[in-house]
């Protein structure tokens, strides 16, 4: 078990490394979606490596601190709503659950956060987007995003735990 001192200090710097790729969004236009994704990564390794509630308070501190990074915040609702609380979620609904039930509660909360996202910032998505193109899009890209997340989960697992331990 680690000690509270040093849960907080690798959390500090997981967190500032989370900052750091999330400031890129503020500089390259491009690919925002796929740098709030990178960032989530990060709350899986002190989910792993310190267990949920640690993982919890650092969803909660990244939620805070995006808010103070992510200049345009239909961005930030974006992070915060979906990328910035999915390990957390993701760990709580794969606990000791049957696959087929844990992809059905996966997507429901996807879908519980489709209509969240389209509420709040519902004035922002064009007209011409139907909600029949982008209800279906968007599942599809959330189920991509569990599969990259659960890969992501394996490779650190298997290759670079070993490699970095002596730090956590």
């Amino acid at each position: 078990m680690a000690s509270k001192s040093k849960i907080i200090a690798s959390g500090g710097m997981m967190l500032a490394l989370e900052a750091i790729i999330l400031i890129a969004m503020n500089f390259v236009p491009i690919n925002t979606i796929f740098i709030m994704g990178l960032a989530s990564l990060i709350s899986s390794i002190i989910i792993m490596e310190y267990g949920s509630r640690a993982g919890a308070v650092f969803s909660i501190a990244s939620v805070l601190i995006s808010f103070l990074i992510i200049s345009n915040k239909f961005q930030w609702i974006l992070f915060a709503l979906t990328f910035a609380i999915y390990g957390s979620v993701k760990e709580f609904i794969e606990r000791g659950r049957d696959i087929k039930i844990e992809w059905i509660i996966k997507i429901v909360f996807a879908n519980i956060i489709f209509v969240v996202l389209n509420f709040l910032l519902g004035e922002f998505i064009s007209e011409e987007m139907s909600l029949i193109f982008l209800v279906p899009f968007y599942n599809v890209a959330f189920v991509a995003y569990d599969i990259v997340y659960s890969q992501f989960i394996l490779f650190y697992e298997r290759d670079i735990r070993k490699h970095i331990k002596r730090y956590f």
